[in-house]
């Protein structure tokens, strides 16, 4: 027979498992909530944390991408700035062979052609006045007086002077009369031809660039 005692233990020990089995699946619940929590958390701040180093690598790839950018703007500046200098080189280089060409035995034929030329397109004009280089009044000033006469212009009808600006050889035949001016020089021929020459020298500067590139 159970003593009132054993009863009580009994009851006691059944009470006391309810309470720990209650607490236990509160505390499972409370541990079950804030691993839940801690996920959320630690989620949450590894999001963070990759937004942040992904706006950081953007941040850096703009700055790169910038500063790549400027570099080839500026190489490229640098590349015109070269290419450029070359071109004025060249028309320089072209300029001297134009003086050394005036100075040449083969100019006079020039000049009388050019003469002729431009005289034809005048020869309704009775007074002309020609301009040319300071080396031709010194050397050729008979030989072009002879070229207008032999063109049908009568001499007093024609002035020859020095050109008040370089033009290196030929002339610059003026109609004061009718304010018509008519250049044939020969830096006008080249000014005519830098146009020409310029896209000649550009082309093929890029396209050996091209190649050297490949």
């Amino acid at each position: 027979m159970i003593t009132i005692e054993e009863k009580l233990n009994l009851f006691s020990k059944h009470v006391f498992e309810d309470i720990k089995e209650i607490q236990d699946e509160k505390m499972k619940k409370i541990e079950a909530h804030n691993k839940e929590q801690m996920d959320k958390h630690r989620e949450k701040i590894e999001k963070q944390n990759r937004q942040y180093a992904e706006k950081k690598i953007d941040i850096i790839k703009e700055k790169s991408s910038k500063k790549i950018s400027q570099k080839i703007s500026q190489v490229r500046r640098d590349i015109m700035l070269k290419k450029n200098q070359l071109f004025t080189n060249i028309i320089e280089d072209i300029k001297n062979q134009l003086e050394e060409f005036a100075n040449s035995s083969d100019y006079k034929d020039y000049l009388k052609k050019s003469l002729e030329k431009g005289l034809c397109e005048l020869k309704n004009k009775n007074t002309l006045e020609i301009q040319v280089s300071k080396s031709d009044i010194k050397n050729n000033k008979d030989y072009i007086k002879d070229i207008v006469k032999e063109n049908g212009f009568k001499e007093e009808n024609i002035s020859i002077i020095e050109s008040e600006e370089l033009i290196i050889g030929g002339a610059i035949l003026v109609d004061k009369n009718n304010k018509i001016s008519l250049d044939i020089s020969l830096l006008e021929k080249l000014n005519e031809n830098k146009g020409y020459i310029g896209n000649m020298f550009y082309e093929t500067v890029d396209k050996v660039g091209e190649e050297n590139g490949r």
